[in-house]
């Protein structure tokens, strides 16, 4: 699904045309984002969605070689590879921030840890076998225990702006000048099959209010006086 047809799905049944929309494509497409944020929240504190099958991939992340101590307080001396650019910003839950796989451009995963475990390691008397992870501290990713001249790394992870991490992706994608100069509503809305169709509700529901358009809901949980109910079957609340 293209973020122009979300927002269309979004106004199916306003009555209005698209000539004469009385609020912005930009606030319908804000209430989809802010529905998809908070339905990802609800699924990875279910401990669902972890598999990163349904996240979306940042192609092509540069790190740079840097002392830890310069990133975060750490002791000087020990090196990281830190992104040049922070990340674009990841749904946070109670489980943890929504990054579910690093990848080297190579294919090789790299490990999820905390900052804390790897500086524990670095300054224990015995060392104990060196990990290839990575943690993000103030936005910016950092691998720890990889020494290699492969700088490039691919990060699976649920964007609270899909539209960035997509715009992003065209500099790398096989097609001409053109097709990567795509405008905002041609661009894919990431969000999982199961989640589409209650993220469009929920943003209707918003928008339906903003136009002052009531919401059907005169059916529900309430008695159908036209319903022909056989005189044999008796409610179940009588004693």
């Amino acid at each position: 699904m293209t973020i122009g047809e979300g927002i269309y799905a979004v106004l199916d049944g306003t009555g209005y045309s698209t000539d004469d929309w009385p609020i912005r494509k930009r606030f319908i497409y804000n209430e989809l984002k802010f529905a998809y944020r908070e339905l990802i929240k609800q699924e990875l504190n279910k401990n669902r969605l972890w598999d990163g099958s349904a996240a979306q991939t940042l192609l092509c992340l540069e790190l740079e070689e840097r002392d830890a101590s310069a990133c975060f307080d750490c002791p000087t001396g020990l090196k990281v590879l830190r992104s040049k650019t922070p990340l674009p910003a990841v749904v946070e839950a109670d489980a943890g921030i929504g990054i579910t796989n690093v990848y080297l451009t190579n294919g090789v995963p790299i490990e999820k840890v905390t900052k804390q475990d790897w500086v524990n390691r670095q300054n224990r008397r015995y060392k104990l076998p060196d990990i290839v992870g990575f943690f993000l501290i103030n936005d910016f990713l950092n691998v720890v225990g990889y020494d290699s001249p492969e700088l490039l790394v691919d990060v699976e992870a649920f964007y609270e702006d899909p539209e960035i991490v997509e715009a992003a992706n065209l500099k790398y994608a096989d097609c001409t000048k053109d097709q990567k100069c795509k405008a905002v509503h041609q661009l894919d809305f990431t969000c999982p099959g199961h989640l589409q169709r209650r993220v469009i509700e929920i943003a209707r529901s918003v928008v339906f209010r903003k136009l002052g358009i009531p919401l059907d809901d005169s059916n529900n949980a309430k008695f159908d006086p036209n319903s022909q109910i056989p005189s044999n079957v008796k409610s179940q609340t009588q004693p």
